[in-house]
């Protein structure tokens, strides 16, 4: 089975309280590198995703993307203990720098607990639903890399009959030229030396052989042939031979 190395994949499973979405992009590497992004709150789940990855992909580089969306207009409150002592550090900071507290609005929402969600994520349901969402993504992944991989085997399969037809058409010219090699030695040999009856002729068959074996491809023809066969077997083989091939 042929799994091309680069596809996409994404799901989306949502409850009463949130919506989970996730992409999975697979990239070009010959181990298994896994990234994820996740939003702060679910990034506890990180090792959770990384492990279900790698039971489903053996090799690429895979970047797991996770958003989360909110269902409840009015899910979020603000957190106004940690947005004082964010302002209290900010005007120590630039009492103590003597730098112009420039803090903006879109600075203080990116800090962590500012604002608090009324619904809790970390929670095993939410946790589910969430690894359901990556299984989902994986699965869409490997179908798009199955697909792929179709096209990559019947290109390979072309390939390979063409090296074959190829293979064959060099052997039997190995064989006709052997023969006419021999020839034109002797031929050289008689044009060099007059008078050939002089020569010891089972010295000059053994020259003529050692020539001959020199130029003698037969192994290199025997050798691709078995390559070309182990290639055929991994093509029909069920479990992944990316590397092997």
């Amino acid at each position: 089975m042929i799994l091309s190395m680069t596809g996409f994949g994404k799901s989306e499973k949502k409850n009463k309280d949130f919506t989970f979405s996730v992409e999975v992009k697979s990239l070009n590497n010959r181990f298994i590198d896994v990234t994820t992004k996740t939003p702060y709150n679910v990034s506890k789940y990180d090792k959770d995703i990384v492990s279900l990855v790698k039971k489903e992909c053996l090799r690429g580089k895979i970047i797991v993307n996770v958003n989360i969306s909110n269902n409840n207009e009015d899910s979020l409150s603000l957190n106004k203990n940690k947005l004082n002592a964010i302002m209290d550090l900010s005007k120590e900071i630039s009492k103590q720098t003597k730098i112009d507290n420039n803090l903006l609005l879109s600075d203080i929402i990116n800090f962590p607990n500012v604002y608090e969600e009324k619904k809790i994520i970390e929670s095993i349901s939410n946790k589910k639903l969430l690894i359901s969402a990556v299984k989902d993504a994986l699965k869409d992944l490997n179908n798009f890399r199955l697909i792929e991989g179709k096209n990559i085997k019947n290109d390979i399969d072309k390939k390979i009959k063409k090296i074959e037809t190829i293979l064959l058409s060099i052997k039997r010219k190995t064989k006709t030229n052997n023969t006419i090699e021999v020839k034109k030695l002797i031929k050289k040999v008689n044009n060099i030396v007059k008078n050939i009856n002089n020569l010891d002729k089972d010295r000059l068959y053994q020259e003529v052989a050692l020539s001959i074996e020199k130029k003698d491809i037969n192994e290199e023809i025997v050798r691709l042939n078995s390559h070309i066969q182990i290639f055929k077997t991994c093509l029909k083989n069920k479990e992944h031979s990316g590397k092997k091939m």
